[in-house]
């Protein structure tokens, strides 16, 4: 495989806080392709429980973002996912295939409320690997009850699941809040 893959990305227009417009997803898929990404998964938030943009509409317009992709980078994949925001139910809707998987796969896109306990997150993971899925957990740097506790993390990744890190905790420089942990 070359070039990056991209997990998390907020690329289909008008659908969450991502992209606004066909334009800007258009900028942000060139920027990606620019920085040297081949494979990216939009992952369109979803709600548990709140008013999302239906899985129609989404994938019509991931459709068009698809075949724009064809004509302008032949050589780059664009994929669809959903980044879940967990509650209770999520796990049935995924499996009624209310939800995208990552790229109709095992592995889902999953995120948590960030003052949420240990406890809840482990419960939510067990729910999801119980049920046959791969949990990615989106940006694990943000939640507190994993703050200096690396072997928090490293328990979740033995249950099943993995970990994605924003990239910007990483190149945001020394006052990134998230830097420190």
């Amino acid at each position: 495989m070359d070039g990056y893959l991209d997990i998390h990305s907020h690329i289909v227009p008008g659908v969450d806080d991502g992209s606004e417009d066909f334009e800007m997803s258009k900028k942000l898929i060139d920027g990606a392709y620019n920085e040297g990404v081949r494979y990216m998964v939009a992952t369109p938030h979803h709600y548990v429980g709140y008013k999302n943009a239906s899985p129609e509409h989404i994938k019509r317009e991931f459709d068009r973002l698809v075949e724009w992709t064809k004509n302008a980078h032949p050589d780059m994949q664009l994929m669809l996912g959903n980044e879940i925001y967990y509650k209770d139910g999520a796990v049935s809707l995924v499996k009624d295939k209310a939800i995208f998987t990552m790229n109709d796969s095992r592995y889902i896109l999953t995120e948590f409320n960030t003052g949420k306990p240990f406890e809840f997150l482990h419960g939510a993971i067990s729910a999801y690997t119980t049920a046959g899925y791969y949990p990615i957990i989106a940006h694990v740097e943000r939640y507190s009850c994993l703050h200096k506790k690396a072997h928090l993390v490293r328990e979740l990744v033995n249950m099943g699941a993995y970990i994605q890190v924003n990239a910007d905790t990483f190149t945001a420089g020394i006052f990134d809040q998230y830097r420190k942990y």
